[in-house]
């Protein structure tokens, strides 16, 4: 797939520099000067991939094993952001994953499902699917994940929602439990889904139906048009994470974060 040139080439390749600089340096750098550079989420998609191009992250959308995805209510339409390689943790059963030592400038935890593609899916089936698809036959797995959210803008949360998204969604890192069979939660009640969130032990939210769109699996078919947008196909094993169902809440390093989902699974990573 060749991903299509910028609409505003000279103020987009400053945000592409910023970007890069800013993860080859690991230090922050100002959202100020840059606010006012992108149109749209369109063109924040572009400058994902052309950071992702620049630093050898990949070289298409095909190419990207794992994504996040999610939106605050069914009205409106989710975004996404292809993840680096290096940002993915697998926990292993009955330990925390490590992610100590990553220099984050922030770290925000979210709770959250991930599902896993059971085989390869085109363009053109992905277009065919709305968000009330059976997706039995797409998804082999899912899992329960940690979302670590960080930024490489300054004024990080507060920067311009077109910059975070540039930025990956403000995306830090990702942790993935143990997987269970899909077939068994298709047609799940969510709304009666208890899930917790425990920040060295002690539980710091917790509640039940707590997915904004109702159902982790909205944004799945949503996700699929957006990755295969220009006639890319996903590989079998591609894994999408979907959105935060207690809010984002803050840690520091050193401390071991905790989800549990009732009848799903749990994982951990120290930060």
């Amino acid at each position: 797939m060749t991903v299509a040139a910028p609409s505003h080439p000279v103020a987009t390749d400053a945000l592409v520099a910023a970007l890069c600089q800013a993860r080859r340096s690991n230090q922050t750098v100002t959202a100020a000067p840059l606010a006012a550079t992108l149109a749209d989420l369109a063109q924040a998609y572009r400058v994902q991939d052309e950071v992702a191009r620049q630093l050898g992250w990949w070289q298409t959308r095909a190419a990207v094993a794992h994504w996040k995805a999610g939106g605050p209510n069914t009205a409106t339409p989710p975004s996404y952001a292809p993840l680096p390689p290096a940002g993915v943790w697998q926990a292993r059963a009955g330990a925390a994953a490590d992610a100590t030592g990553q220099g984050f400038h922030l770290i925000g935890v979210e709770a959250e499902l991930a599902f896993r593609l059971g085989r390869p899916v085109s363009a053109a089936e992905a277009a065919a699917l709305d968000a009330s698809a059976d997706l039995g036959g797409l998804l082999d797995g899912l899992c329960v994940s940690i979302e670590l959210v960080d930024s490489r803008w300054q004024e990080a949360l507060a920067a311009p929602d077109l910059l975070k998204a540039a930025d990956l969604l403000c995306h830090g890192g990702l942790v993935l439990g143990e997987w269970q069979p899909y077939q068994p939660w298709s047609g799940h009640d969510w709304a009666a889904q208890r899930c917790a969130l425990e920040v060295d032990g002690r539980v710091v939210a917790e509640g039940a139906g707590g997915h904004p769109c109702g159902s982790p699996t909205w944004v799945i078919a949503h996700w699929l048009r957006h990755a295969t947008a220009g006639g890319a196909t996903l590989a079998k094993g591609s894994v999408v994470t979907t959105g935060a169902w207690l809010g984002v809440h803050w840690a520091a390093p050193g401390q071991t974060l905790t989800v549990r989902f009732d009848g799903i699974g749990t994982v951990s990573v120290r930060v």
